[in-house]
């Protein structure tokens, strides 16, 4: 049976790669603990210098061990990561498409909530990064040039260009899809908001099916940390009062 991605890993890469990936995480996040750098890293003057270079570092670990791999076995080429030339109008249109629809289902879901006042676990207010990052211009301006531009970049180059793609070419495009989703709404590592993160993969990991690129992925991935980073900003300069709304 022809494979749907025709991706260049077989199995033995794909386990190599999620499993490398994986330990570097870890051994970073129990490092930094051992050594005592996460509490340093919330007092320090320079707090949001430090969590740039963690998150630059994060995303070396999830494109480090996939390039090395695939450049030494098969060479490197943006076709191999889902990276498939699309016509810009295509490309905003599927986005559209792609983003419309998560509204849709997030409008539903709010009202079944609203309507039941059943608190579903998992789908509630996500953390403000700006506990993390802070809120002076500079703070603002590095925040968002991470949540718009540098993750939506690396994190569908590696679940959509690399996961799905090679997950699906082996299970199939059903399950392929979910686990995928799985996995990203978890790498999140925010239990409170893991259902629509994991809802929003399934719809992402649609366009990629549909299209056989990832460049409406990340055009919906920049759009929706867009409008969510607008959003905070709003929030914390008190011109959305979040507590109304809820």
């Amino acid at each position: 049976m022809k494979k749907y991605f025709q991706v260049p890993w077989v199995s033995k890469d794909l386990i190599i790669i999620i499993f490398t990936t994986i330990g570097l995480m870890l051994a970073v996040i129990i490092g930094m603990d051992l050594s005592g750098a996460a509490e340093y890293v919330k007092t320090s003057p320079h707090k949001v210098l430090l969590m740039m270079g963690l998150f630059l570092s994060q995303s070396l670990i999830l494109l480090l061990p996939l390039l090395f791999v695939t450049r030494k076995k098969h060479g490197l080429k943006l076709e191999q990561f889902g990276l498939e030339k699309m016509k810009i109008k295509k490309v905003v249109s599927e986005t559209l498409k792609g983003y419309f629809l998560y509204l849709l289902i997030s409008y539903f879901i709010l009202v079944f909530i609203i309507f039941t006042n059943i608190k579903i676990p998992g789908y509630q207010l996500p953390k403000s990064i700006f506990e993390i990052f802070g809120t002076s211009d500079l703070e603002l301006i590095l925040t968002g040039t991470i949540v718009i531009l540098i993750a939506p970049i690396v994190e569908e180059v590696f679940f959509r260009g690399f996961l799905l793609r090679a997950v699906a070419d082996r299970i199939g495009l059903i399950w392929g899809s979910i686990i995928t989703a799985a996995i990203f709404a978890v790498f999140h590592l925010q239990w409170q908001t893991v259902i629509p993160v994991f809802i929003l993969g399934l719809i992402i990991n649609q366009l990629v099916i549909r299209n056989k690129s990832i460049w409406p992925a990340i055009g919906f991935h920049v759009i929706n940390n867009a409008i969510a980073f607008l959003v905070q900003i709003l929030i914390i300069k008190d011109v959305i009062q979040i507590e109304k709304i809820i």
